[in-house]
Formats: structure tokens, C-alpha cells, sequence
């Protein structure tokens, strides 16, 4: 029998950018959802795009919030955030006006101070053949899982270093939110081909990374560490929220013990 988490105010999963959260052959949060709410929380997710820009999809998120406060009657919300769903989420609580409905924000490998990976896409797609062709398989990608109206480039271009540089200027946090980070190195396993070339790109920009985002960038606020399996290997971009498996990293664990740490602080 599981025990049940006294939390103060429920959660809301914010997807990343690349898949939804309602697709039903990839299940972007895994097992996640259904380990949390056995513990007696109260979990939504985000429904954003999985292709657009930050202030567009910010927008998505805040009118998923009031729906959820309307409906819950909770007069806040704990937002767990992957990847750019992070940023999304920062953008969202100091622009437009929602610092008073969230308690907190946990950013899980949130490319905070961008990813040389997007530097890299948009450098590859810089020839307009290329460009083209990439725009054409990603769009359709993004169609067939739902998104109605994607802009792929602008995702990308957002997550650029000198683009998030920017962001960090003119977004800062707010006092009223608790603000955490939490993140994964690949470390000690085969990947495959494609993303040992990626990490091996980031690390040469960036530093040791999750094969996506590095940990210079996801560190964030309160930085709580990198996060490890239980045989002590790493764990790589997705992971970390539960979408794939290469190692005895339990993830839906992993993240019962996060929201057991924000009921402890009264969240």
C-alpha cells in the first residue's frame, strides 16, 4: 500500500520541447503520472505545444493552470518542469502575472543558459536545401502529433547560448516562488552512435551534459545536484523523466521523492 504525501497544493508536469504530453504511443512522462498520484498527489499535465516559441507556449501553460485552479480549488500550484518546458515556465511566472498561483518551480535538466545542441541544428540547417528539408520532416512530425500550428525554427533559435544570455537578463526570478533545479550527466553506458555524437558535441562547448543539456546550464536557483541511477551511472536527458530506460534509474521514484521534499517545505 502506498503511503500518501501530504502535499499542500497539487502539480502540474510541463513537457519539453520536440513531444507532447497526450501523445499515446510515447508516453513523455513514463510511468511518472500514475507512481504519483498512487501517493495520493494531484497531477495534470501541461498540454502545450511541443513546437513553439516560449511566449506562445507561456501563454498555453498559464490558461492550463487557471483551468486547474478553477476546477481543484487550489489557490496554488507546484509546476515540475522538463527541459524548455522550464524556461516556458520561468517566462510565464514573471511576465505574465502568475508568481501569486505558484508555489514553486522545479526545472529537471532546463537548458537555462541554452544548449550548443540547438546551436548546432540551426548551424547544420544554415543552407537553405537543408533548412528546407529538415523544416518539412520536423513540421510534419509536429502535425502528426498534434501541435496545429508549430514554429519549429524560433523553438530552436530560443534555445541558443546567446539567446537564453538574453533571456536571463530580462527574466529573473521572483521572490514569491521556490525556485529548484535538478539535472543528469551521461556517464557509464552505451547510448548509440547519435547520442554519444551529441554529447560529445556539447561537451566540447559546454562541459559534461545529459546528451541534450549540459550541467553548467541546467543548474539553476537552487541547485539540489546531479542525479544519479542507484548503481552510481549516469542518466541521460529523458531518462530522467521516465520516457526511456538504459540503467536501473527509477524515475517515477525519483520524483516521488521530489514532491515528498516540497510537502516537507509546506508546498
Amino acid at each position: 500500500m502506498q503511503n500518501t504525501i501530504n502535499l499542500k497544493f497539487p502539480v502540474i508536469l510541463v513537457h519539453g520541447l520536440g513531444l507532447r504530453d497526450d501523445m499515446k504511443l510515447v508516453k513523455y512522462w513514463g510511468k511518472i503520472p500514475e507512481k504519483l498520484k498512487k501517493n495520493g498527489i494531484q497531477v495534470f499535465l501541461s498540454n502545450q505545444l511541443a513546437f513553439h516559441t516560449i511566449e506562445f507556449n507561456a501563454i498555453l501553460i498559464k490558461n492550463r493552470i487557471n483551468q486547474i485552479l478553477n476546477e481543484s480549488g487550489s489557490e496554488k500550484i507546484n509546476i515540475i518542469a522538463h527541459s524548455k518546458g522550464g524556461i516556458e515556465s520561468r517566462y510565464m511566472i514573471s511576465k505574465l502575472d502568475m508568481s501569486g498561483k505558484v508555489a514553486s518551480l522545479t526545472t529537471i535538466s532546463s537548458p537555462h543558459r541554452g544548449s550548443s545542441l540547438a546551436d548546432l541544428v540551426l548551424e547544420k540547417t544554415a543552407k537553405k536545401k537543408v533548412f528546407k528539408f529538415s523544416e518539412k520532416i520536423i513540421k510534419a512530425i509536429a502535425e502528426w502529433q498534434g501541435d496545429n500550428s508549430p514554429e519549429i525554427i524560433p523553438a530552436f533559435k530560443q534555445m541558443t547560448l546567446a539567446a537564453m544570455a538574453d533571456f536571463n537578463k530580462k527574466i529573473t526570478d521572483v521572490p514569491e516562488v521556490y525556485y529548484q533545479s535538478y539535472g543528469g550527466i551521461v556517464s557509464g553506458k552505451p547510448y548509440g552512435r547519435w547520442t554519444d555524437f551529441k554529447t560529445k558535441i556539447i561537451q566540447e562547448r559546454e562541459g559534461i551534459n545529459d546528451g541534450v543539456v549540459s550541467q553548467y546550464s541546467f543548474e539553476w536557483s537552487n541547485f539540489k545536484g546531479v542525479v544519479m541511477s542507484d548503481s552510481g551511472k549516469g542518466v541521460s536527458h529523458h531518462e530522467i523523466i521516465g520516457m526511456t530506460s538504459l540503467s536501473d534509474f527509477d524515475a517515477p521514484a525519483f520524483f516521488v521523492r521530489i514532491v515528498k521534499e516540497l510537502a516537507d517545505l509546506g508546498y
